[in-house]
């Protein structure tokens, strides 16, 4: 799609709320008339206020619009009505990744449903919609997003990089100024591109006042435990996220037609040339790839599923199964590790416990301090609502910063869970 044919059809929508054509898969009379409890109380804002809010709402319901199509959109001969999904990057055999059209799965298809109930009756679900102004825990990205941005000046959430000069802790206090100072141009310039089943740009370059007035989390930045477990400064203060709808996000809807809402659907940008250690959660996850690498191999994941027999069993018990990876010991360890970008695997589809990481340490960027990997995310399904748990080093003695490689030997401990 041309980007002249995009602006007409993203300004022809925020014109109208016409009733949007559902998948089939879909019963249309469970959208039209959708009835909506919110978590919270509708807030009342000033008119002055709501020409805000109202700018801001537009653009979420661009975002998820685009999120929705672009999931339900056939990008290969072996999907129909459905974009194709990596599920596993490799297995011992080294047999090649493992695929599935994302749509084929119940928990994406309720997800889906749910974005459709919203867009087709946008003012009973703008009623859970705020913009959770007098959040200290949601931060702006960037001083220049914030001042290029009508709407994030009024929110006026406090500036991620006033929260990194403030932690006392001076390796992540460098990481994560120089992580802010950066930001904006992490997710916005020519190398932000939709993959091709998106049918228009929901990246910061097409929908900037909500990509800066969102509300960021730097998740890994605390001195809890899971935060020290993340190892180097430069992923803790190189890694946030985003919620856009969600318990957490701007639009908290709790049930529609009497079913919950379970699904988290937003933003993720990961600094180059850092490393998501080994990881797991209950949810289902989603990433699609919205920044074009400088190379093939700049960035990079692994997916195992829980029953890979890379993984070693340590303990089985009936609630929950010990794992060991141990990278040193796989063979051709860099064939689990798959390459992604905006046209090749830009999707992956993380299934429920699974071991997972993001390495983003080869050098061909020729400015990583300013490049990323830029991501539109979501979980499906969220029993343990933001559960993620970090795989550990084996040995203790180890400084931390040893996880940040795929090298680690690490033990996990994926608890069981019936949907």
């Amino acid at each position: 799609m041309s980007k002249l044919r995009s602006l007409s059809v993203v300004c022809a929508a925020l014109m109208s709320h016409a009733a949007y054509a559902v998948p089939d898969f879909i019963d249309e009379k469970t959208v039209e008339n959708a009835e909506f409890s919110c978590i919270n109380a509708p807030v009342k804002y000033s008119a002055a206020e709501q020409k805000h809010i109202d700018v801001l709402w537009q653009e979420t319901l661009k975002y998820v619009e685009g999120y929705a199509v672009a999931l339900t959109s056939s990008d290969s001969e072996q999907c129909q009505s459905s974009a194709l999904a990596m599920t596993e990057t490799n297995r011992p055999g080294l047999t090649g990744p493992t695929y599935q059209c994302i749509m084929d799965n119940r928990d994406m298809q309720v997800m889906v449903k749910h974005i459709y109930a919203v867009l087709n009756n946008p003012d009973k679900a703008k009623q859970c919609f705020s913009a959770k102004k007098d959040s200290t825990s949601l931060l702006s990205p960037s001083e220049t997003m914030t001042q290029g941005s009508a709407v994030a000046r009024w929110i006026n959430r406090p500036e991620m990089k006033d929260y990194f000069a403030n932690l006392s802790d001076k390796a992540l206090n460098k990481a994560g100024i120089e992580f802010a100072d950066n930001f904006a141009e992490m997710i916005t310039g020519s190398d932000i591109q939709m993959p091709a089943n998106f049918p228009f740009d929901i990246s910061a370059n097409a929908l900037p006042n909500l990509w800066a007035s969102v509300g960021w989390a730097p998740m890994y930045s605390k001195e809890d435990h899971r935060s020290l477990t993340a190892g180097e400064s430069a992923f803790r203060a190189g890694y946030a996220y985003a919620e856009v709808m969600g318990k957490w996000g701007l639009l908290q809807i709790d049930k529609i037609n009497g079913e919950e809402v379970g699904a988290e659907i937003g933003m993720t940008v990961q600094r180059m040339d850092s490393f998501y250690p080994y990881h797991f959660h209950i949810a289902q996850e989603i990433y699609h790839t919205i920044r074009e690498p400088a190379c093939l191999n700049s960035t990079k994941q692994l997916i195992l599923k829980e029953n890979n027999p890379a993984l070693k069993v340590l303990e089985r018990t009936s609630e929950y199964t010990k794992l060991n990876y141990n990278g040193q010991d796989i063979k051709d360890i860099d064939h689990y590790f798959v390459s992604t970008t905006t046209e090749k695997d830009p999707l992956i589809y993380i299934p429920t416990n699974s071991i997972h990481a993001f390495d983003l340490k080869e050098h061909c960027e020729a400015e990583p301090k300013k490049s990323a990997h830029v991501a539109i995310w979501a979980r499906s399904v969220t029993p343990n609502y933001g559960g993620t748990t970090l795989c550990e080093l084996q040995d203790k003695s180890l400084d931390k910063s040893n996880i940040n490689n795929k090298n680690a030997n690490v033990d996990c401990k994926p608890v069981k869970y019936k949907f």
